[in-house]
């Protein structure tokens, strides 16, 4: 797919409802969560949450890899729905729904 349309699909994307489920990428040093769209939500990273607008702080290719590897097991990926952000919430994490707004983070 070339860059231009590759920016279409995901300005599309974007105007789409994305409903409410969440997927999860877990790892041994990592929890990532994703929209339906595959863009990152939240991460726990050794330990280290950080929110979608924290994520800036990390080294994209870093974050590119779990986005890749999410995209490419999007089948196994954990998919939650509307009250895993309850539970991250009673679990301490910094996520609500105005926190939860897409990020840049795409495959």
């Amino acid at each position: 797919m070339s860059e231009k349309m590759w920016e279409v699909t995901i300005k599309h994307a974007r105007t789409c409802v994305l409903g409410n489920k969440q997927y999860i990428l877990r790892g041994n040093n990592h929890f990532v969560m994703f929209n339906p769209v595959c863009q990152v939500l939240k991460a726990v990273i050794d330990g280290q949450d950080y929110t979608s607008r924290e994520l800036n702080n990390i080294d994209r290719t870093y974050i590119e890899r779990f986005v890749r590897q999410a995209y490419e097991n999007w089948s196994s990926l954990e998919e939650q729905h509307g009250y895993i952000v309850d539970r991250a919430i009673d679990m301490g994490y910094e996520l609500n729904n105005d926190q939860a707004g897409c990020s840049d983070w795409t495959y």
